[in-house]
Parts: structure tokens; C-alpha cells; sequence
């Protein structure tokens, strides 16, 4: 507030005048009761070693002699070990104080009613990249996936409101294991069996990739329990897992460990350390390698039933054909992973694209429902195909001086600590900011066949980001589980050069979300989509809709259904999206769909309906005295008789969104947003039920109500803007 800014500068004043000065940031405090004073100072970290009481008796004087301050009263307490406690509490000159506060109130209409409102210059000339959603397109968006969405697109939408030119950009993973192999499926269903679609493509999709996965993991599965007991016997099938199979398999995994055990136990182990420092030992990795195939087999044994019984044409009808064309699963989809790597112009590269491309599709009209865009997709095969990732691999191994001479197999790039050191202190963050207590663990930069992996992939696409939009910063919307790995970006980075990338590289953290009471999971098509919880979630603000217009007496629906759909939909976003945005990104959500659904417990409609009261003012005044959103500007607008304490706190509150903006900036936490826009909502209901805002006043007081109610319908509509949700004149 311009006020407390004001009195802090007339404390600094007052501190030269006493002779004292203060390293310290001067602070003011509330009091707790307005019969203590506007506000209160506390004496004694300016008192440095000095008596605090003779310190406030010198600033108590040197405040009085200001205009502004009609008195400073020394407050002196002893705390429980006999020390002094001294507070000046500062009283305000009341002509003074409203002088000064209609001057704020007059600064915040002038700033909310002008053209440029929304459109700060804090980093004008500056451009920033946003890259978020990024999901494998092998399944449909679901409610987790749709949290990084909308926190990156109101994440972009704050940025620009600060000055930054905004890109937003959508990753696209094309290049992997899991894309190979339901691209197999792909082709078998769509090309060889005739099989076309009969719901949303992403969706189809997601039963092909689950499916797939399956058949994968079991054939995968055969093979090590080949591989390791020599009497195992198994039928022809590699891509299913019967009852009997899976009891002798789990009866010769359990022996081993139970070997294993009775080994570790006659083991002996050094004193001097503890289990728990000591690095593993062989038989103990080979343990964690049995019990986790075991719960593997257990989990895809239920799995292949769960997908018979759900997907029974897609699953049976990939089996088949597996089956029946004596297709090796697993080397079929090497092939086709490492030809699309090598050539951008095989048919199997069409292949990948088409169905990739299918999904993007369906992703872009599901995100199209809850109005989040993208200015480019950057594909991983076209990072790939560049030979930006082989020409990083070179740079990096010669930095740690590995021959690359016999090749590019298998090689990792270490995090030496002095490096480590050396990079944070030159691109300014601390050492608690790195995500892992003792040495960063190694990164592996290629396969054993010498092509890169996604690590070295992400470095690459981390400099084309910088350089084909020439950013100043890049923002990350990444899971919380990939804080490693993001920052594990910044060394090479900087080791290659590209210092100011590393320190301009950011992650923005969100955590996951679950379901209450059940399980999410894109391997076994098992989530609940981003279309279902819009449909869902549509279905009962119409529903809602129609039940608090039957209570009104009217029937909107009927009168003007175009206008009443626009309502729902703008219910339905704001239910979803206050939902997903109000909690602090770093928080785990566990998702109550019935919860979240109840538009009686969501934020996002009061904060609509206050909008929609703040026109409904307006209606009633243009009936009653011709005054319009538009004509209140026109009027002469005397703010000094708004003297009431909860209109002293509207003009605060208005008069603070920049702050909140940059509060969102700087902690990359979008949430700040939406629940100064509940708080606001709330103060400016409480303000209308207990002011007469048309009735029971004079014009003079009618008119600077009206103004006030019109700025706060303007940053309420800004705020719903940033946060991409509709704003409405009615409910």
C-alpha cells in the first residue's frame, strides 16, 4: 500500500534526523487493535546495542515532526528474561490520512481504468519460453497431465502480462521404446487388419499402447526366466502368461531368494560401517533383481486379464497377429526405433509420424476445450535428426577426456563436485538447490549401441529453445520427480559454454496428482481422461445451472440457449481450472472426482458470480440513473468520501496485483493468482451486503462506489483472463 510505503519513508527520515542508521530493512507492523495506532514500530533491532527506550524516545520526536504523524507513543514491555521490548506506535494525522489515502485510492482507479491495464513493462523487450504438457501422444490427457497444462498456459499468461514476449511450446516425444512398439500395433490394427477407430483417436491409441506394453513386457519377462533357470518351461506363446506358467516361475524366483538370503545372512560385513553406507553387495543387488520380476510377473499376469476383459478386440486381435505372423515383438520394435532414428525419410518414419501426428490431433482438441494453445510443437526426432545429440556426446567426452575414438557406447558424463561448485556459484543458486544430498549422480548420454538417449536429447533441445527464440529465459513445466534431471541439465551446459543458458534454464515444479481410491496409470490405460472430467463436469454445471434458475423463476435455457450454454461452459472451465490451479503447484493433489465435481464446494463459480454481481450493479444503474460501465468514467469521481475500512481494503487489494504477479513470477507458483482472486471476490461480496452501493446514499457517494465496484470488475475479469477462464456479465 502507497500509504505504509509512505510512513516507512518518513521512519528512514526520522532515523537520519536521530543520527541513527539502520543496515537493517525497516519493517512496520499491524497493531492488534486500531486504539494501538495505524501502525507500530518495533524499536530494538534499530537499537543495535543501544538502549532501545532513549533510541525510541529520539525517533519519537523526529516522527512528530511530521505532518503526516499526529502522535508516536513508546510502548515498553519486558520480555520473560527481563529484556526491554519497545514499540513506537505511530498515530496518523486524520486529515493528513485521508488526504493521503484518496491520493492511493485515486492511483489505483486511474492505474485499473487505464487502457494498458494488464500490460506491466517489468521485462518488456525480454522474450521467455514456456514449454509444458509434453505427454508421450500414446494415450489420451488425463486430469494429471491437465495440472502441468493449465499451471504452464496461466504460468505463460502471467509473464505476459509482465512485459515478456511469450512462446509456448509443446515437446513432443516421438523417440522411444514405448512409441516403437505401439506404433507396431499401429500398423498391424490400421494397415494389415483393416481396424479403424470407433472412438477419439488419443483414446484408441491409449488401448493400442496399453496393449502393446503388455505383449512387450510379457515377452520380456519369458525371456529372463529363460535366461536364468534352465528347467522353466514355458508354451510356444511368448506373449501370454498362464496360471501354470506363472506359479512355476514365481515357486523358482522364490527358492533363488530364499538362497539369496540365507547367503546375505552368512555374509559378514564390516563393523565399522553401517548396512545402510555400505554400497550394495552382489547378492543383494541380485535379491532386489528377483523380488521386483516377481512382483512384475504378478502385476502383467492381472494386467493381460484386465486388458482381455476391457480392450477384447484390440488385445486379442494384436496377439494374433503376433502369434499367427511369428513376429518377434521386441525386435521388431528395435528395428523400427532405430530406423526412424537413422532415416527422416523411410516409410517407417511416415508411419511414426502419422500416428503421432493422429494423436497430437487429439490432444489439440481436447486442450482447445479448456482454451490452452501452443505457438510451435518441437518434435524429439527432428532434435535427433539435426546432429545437434551426437555433436554434445563429442563435446562432453572430451571434457572428461573419454577416447571416442572405438565409438559412442555406453558413455556417461560425471558431476565432479569442484564443477558442481564452480557452476552455482557463477550462475547464482545455492547449494541447497541442488536435489541430491551427496554426488550428483552420473548421466548416461548413450546406449550400448552408441545412440543417444533422452538426456543428452533434452541438453540439445534446452539450446534450441534459447537459440530459435533468442529467450532470455526458459521455463520448464516439469513433475516433480524430474528435479534431478533437470538439474542435471545445467553442467553440461555450462561446461560447453553455455553459461547463461544454465543460469537462465528454469524448472517449473508441479506434483502429481492421484485419484482417491484409485490408480492412474497410462501403461494400463487406468486414469480418468481430460475429456471425461470436462463432459463430466459439464453435465453438472448445466445441471446446477438449471436448478438456480428454476429457484430465480426463470428458465434461461428456454429465453436464450445460446446464452446459457455460455454460462455452463464458463462454469465448467472455472470448476476445472480453480480446481487444478489454487493449490500450491509443489502440493500433491489426491483428486476427489465427486469433490472436485460439487460446484457448491468450488471457488471458481463465486469468484464468477461476484463478477456477474458487479454487472448486475450496473444494470440496475443505468435503469435507475443512466449510469453504464462505460459513462462512470465520465462523471466526477470524488474517492476521499470512500472513508470505510473494507473500501480502504478493496483500494489495498486492487492496488496490490502487481505485487501478486510478481510474487507468481519470481516463485514460479501460479496459485497465488486464483486465491487472491477468491479473497477479492469475498471482500467485495461483504462490501455489498453491507454498503449501499444505489439506495441510502447520495449521488456524490453513489458515483465513487460505482467506480470502485467498476475497478474491481476489471481485475477480477483480468485475474479470470490469466488464469483462462470466462468471464461473465450473469449467472
Amino acid at each position: 500500500m502507497e500509504l505504509e510505503t509512505e510512513v516507512l519513508s518518513l521512519v528512514n527520515k526520522a532515523l537520519e534526523k536521530a543520527g541513527l542508521s539502520s543496515a537493517r530493512v525497516v519493517r512496520l507492523q499491524k497493531p492488534p487493535s486500531p486504539e494501538l495506532g495505524h501502525f507500530a514500530l518495533m524499536v530494538n533491532p534499530l537499537a543495535k546495542k543501544k538502549d532501545p527506550e532513549k533510541i525510541g524516545e529520539q525517533l519519537k520526536e523526529a516522527l512528530q515532526s511530521f505532518k503526516l504523524v499526529e502522535k508516536a507513543v513508546l510502548a515498553v514491555s519486558e520480555t520473560k528474561k527481563g529484556k526491554k521490548q519497545v514499540y513506537l506506535n505511530l498515530f496518523l494525522n486524520e486529515t493528513a490520512l485521508r488526504n493521503a489515502r484518496a491520493e492511493f485510492h485515486n492511483q489505483v482507479l486511474t492505474h485499473v481504468f487505464s487502457p494498458d491495464f494488464g500490460k506491466w513493462e517489468d521485462f518488456k523487450g525480454k522474450t521467455a519460453v514456456v514449454e509444458h504438457t509434453s505427454a508421450n501422444p500414446i494415450s489420451p490427457l488425463h486430469v494429471g497431465n491437465l495440472r502441468n497444462s493449465l499451471h504452464g498456459d496461466a504460468f505463460a499468461n502471467i509473464l505476459e502480462s509482465l512485459g515478456y514476449d511469450v512462446s509456448r511450446r509443446y515437446y513432443v516425444n516421438d523417440v522411444g521404446l514405448q512409441i516403437a512398439f505401439t506404433v507396431v500395433g499401429y500398423e498391424i490394427l490400421f494397415y494389415h487388419l483393416n481396424v479403424r477407430p470407433d472412438e477419439k483417436i488419443d483414446v484408441w491409441l491409449g488401448q493400442v499402447y496399453a496393449s502393446m506394453n503388455c505383449l512387450y513386457t510379457i515377452q520380456d519377462l519369458k525371456e529372463w526366466a529363460k535366461e536364468e533357470f534352465e528347467n522353466v518351461e514355458f508354451s510356444s506363446d511368448v506373449y501370454s502368461l498362464s496360471e501354470k506358467e506363472l506359479s512355476e516361475i514365481l515357486s523358482q524366483i522364490d527358492k533363488s531368494i530364499k538362497d539369496l538370503n540365507a547367503l546375505i545372512e552368512e555374509t559378514p560385513r564390516n563393523d565399522k560401517q553401517s548396512k545402510k553406507h555400505q554400497d550394495k553387495t552382489p547378492e543383494e543387488l541380485r535379491l532386489k533383481e528377483f523380488s521386483d520380476k516377481k512382483s512384475e510377473f504378478k502385476k502383467y499376469f492381472a494386467v493381460q486379464h484386465s486388458l482381455q476383459a476391457r480392450f477384447p478386440f484390440i488385445f486379442s486381435s494384436l496377439h494374433s497377429y503376433l502369434i499367427e505372423n511369428n513376429i518377434d515383438l521386441k525386435t521388431r520394435t528395435r528395428e523400427y526405433l532405430s530406423t526412424y532414428e537413422a532415416n527422416p525419410d523411410s516409410p517407417i518414419a511416415t508411419l511414426f509420424r502419422e500416428m503421432v501426428n493422429w494423436c497430437l490431433a487429439g490432444f489439440q482438441n481436447t486442450l482447445g476445450k479448456f482454451k490452452v494453445v501452443f505457438d510451435a510443437f518441437d518434435f524429439e526426432s527432428e532434435i535427433t535428426w539435426s546432429g545437434m545429440p551426437k555433436e554434445i556426446i563429442t563435446r562432453l567426452a572430451e571434457l572428461r577426456g573419454i577416447d571416442t575414438s572405438k565409438g559412442l557406447k555406453g558413455l556417461r558424463y560425471t558431476y565432479p563436485n569442484d564443477k558442481v561448485v564452480a557452476l552455482l556459484k557463477e550462475i547464482g543458486r545455492d547449494r541447497k538447490t541442488v536435489p541430491h544430498r551427496d554426488n550428483i549422480p552420473d548421466l548416461q548420454l548413450t546406449r550400448a549401441d552408441g545412440t543417444a538417449l533422452y538426456p543428452t536429447k533434452d541438453i540439445a533441445y534446452s539450446i534450441y529453445k534459447f537459440q530459435k527464440t533468442s529467450a532470455d529465459k526458459v521455463y520448464n513445466v516439469v513433475g516433480a520427480e524430474q528435479v534431478l534431471p533437470q538439474f542435471q541439465l545445467l553442467l553440461p551446459l555450462w561446461e560447453m559454454g553455455y553459461g547463461n543458458y544454465a543460469a537462465n534454464l528454469h524448472h517449473y515444479v508441479y506434483e502429481i496428482v492421484s485419484l482417491k481410491n484409485r490408480i492412474m496409470s497410462g501403461r494400463l490405460a487406468q486414469y480418468v481422461t481430460a475429456d471425461d472430467f470436462y463432459k463430466e463436469t459439464l453435465v453438472r454445471a448445466r445441471i446446477a445451472k438449471k436448478e438456480n434458475d428454476q429457484e430465480r423463476g426463470v428458465d434461461l435455457a428456454k429465453e436464450d440457449l445460446d446464452l446459457f450454454n455460455s454460462i455452463v461452459e464458463a462454469i465448467t472451465l472455472s470448476v476445472i481450472r480453480f480446481s487444478l490451479l489454487e493449490s500450491d503447484p509443489k502440493r500433491r493433489i489426491v483428486l476427489d472426482i465427486d469433490q472436485a465435481l460439487d460446484l457448491r464446494q468450488s471457488s471458481g463459480p463465486f469468484v464468477q458470480y461476484a463478477l456477474a454481481r458487479t454487472h448486475g450493479i450496473f444494470r440496475k444503474a443505468k435503469e435507475q440513473f443512466g449510469i453504464s460501465e462505460g459513462s462512470i468514467l465520465a462523471e466526477k469521481i470524488d474517492v476521499s468520501v470512500l472513508t470505510a475500512d473494507r473500501e480502504a481494503k478493496l483500494f489495498e487489494m486492487l492496488g496490490s496485483i502487481h505485487d501478486v504477479l510478481l510474487r507468481c513470477y519470481v516463485e514460479m507458483n501460479v496459485s497465488y493468482v486464483p486465491k487472491f482472486a477468491f479473497e477479492l471476490a469475498q471482500e467485495f461480496m461483504k462490501y455489498y451486503e453491507s454498503t449501499p452501493i444505489l439506495k441510502g446514499t447520495n449521488r456524490e457517494e453513489m458515483i465513487a462506489r460505482l467506480a470502485l465496484v467498476r475497478a474491481i470488475q476489471r481485475v477480477l475479469t483480468f485475474l479470470l483472463e490469466l488464469m483462462g477462464i470466462p468471464a461473465v456479465t450473469q449467472m
